[in-house]
């Protein structure tokens, strides 16, 4: 059956005599301007609220503090996280940002192993630095989906190893998206793809003025932080509640192809 034929026989199971010879004409373009304009009137309050609502409609846990009080906050999701299954290890993007919420000071305190996530543990030259620090955060033998993978998990990195053994990732998003409860993590330097995609949990902090109504402005917001567009990190990870996955029949499994549990702490 060539081209032809094959667009006649969609033609006529549209009742159509024969396919279009001319596209049908497009009359709106990209997001209808009424919507536009609804999402740009909302003020910070509302984006706030609309991001909650999205995200505890996918399950997503939630708690808003003062910035002032960022790690006690953090302290309290992870003590709800510890309610939804085992928790003993933690990789945490290792940022200023991060590190001045006190996520390091509060894994501590929760009696919880931290792994930080750092660009110059994952080279040849860092490794030999970080071997020693990593090896004494248990990389020596392999959790469960290591041990699935026999010899090629001792080829990692030892970060990677620790990473694989960890039950909750901390990141810090770039932008969050209210309109569909998303978080936008730009995956790069100290803040790798593996922390937001390897552990069973993820817990994100963020500023409340990091929320936007839709999902246009997350984009011109990270184009305009990045002047020169060659130095985007390769990765935007945007992640929008627990990992769902669903074979053709729909039968839905949560947790296959990243985090199962996701809680945000919101900093106004």
């Amino acid at each position: 059956m060539n081209q032809q034929q094959f667009l006649t026989q969609i033609a006529a199971r549209l009742g159509r005599a024969k396919p279009l010879q001319l596209p049908p004409a497009v009359e709106l373009g990209g997001v209808p301007d009424s919507y536009r304009e609804r999402m740009s009137r909302l003020d910070r309050e509302e984006c706030v609220q609309l991001f909650m609502d999205s995200w505890t409609a996918l399950t997503g846990l939630v708690r808003m503090a003062p910035a002032a009080q960022a790690a006690e906050a953090i302290a309290a999701s992870i003590a709800e996280l510890k309610e939804h299954g085992v928790l003993e290890r933690a990789v945490y993007a290792n940022t200023p940002e991060l590190q001045s919420y006190g996520v390091p000071r509060v894994l501590n305190e929760q009696r919880l192993i931290g792994v930080p996530w750092s660009e110059s543990a994952n080279g040849p030259e860092g490794e030999d630095a970080w071997k020693a620090a990593l090896e004494r955060l248990g990389t020596s033998e392999p959790g469960e989906a290591g041990a699935l993978a026999g010899a090629k998990w001792q080829a990692r990195s030892p970060l990677l190893r620790a990473v694989e053994r960890c039950q909750l990732g901390i990141v810090a998003p770039a932008a969050v998206i209210a309109n569909t409860g998303t978080l936008a993590v730009l995956s790069a330097g100290a803040q790798g793809r593996s922390v937001s995609l390897m552990p069973g949990m993820l817990l994100a902090v963020f500023p409340a003025d990091r929320i936007v109504a839709r999902m246009g402005e997350a984009f011109e917001r990270l184009r305009a932080s990045h002047g020169d567009l060659a130095k985007l990190p390769s990765s935007l990870n945007l992640i929008t509640g627990p990992s769902r996955s669903a074979d053709i029949e729909n039968d839905l499994t949560i947790g296959i192809h990243g985090p199962g549990i996701v809680s945000a702490v919101i900093l106004t």
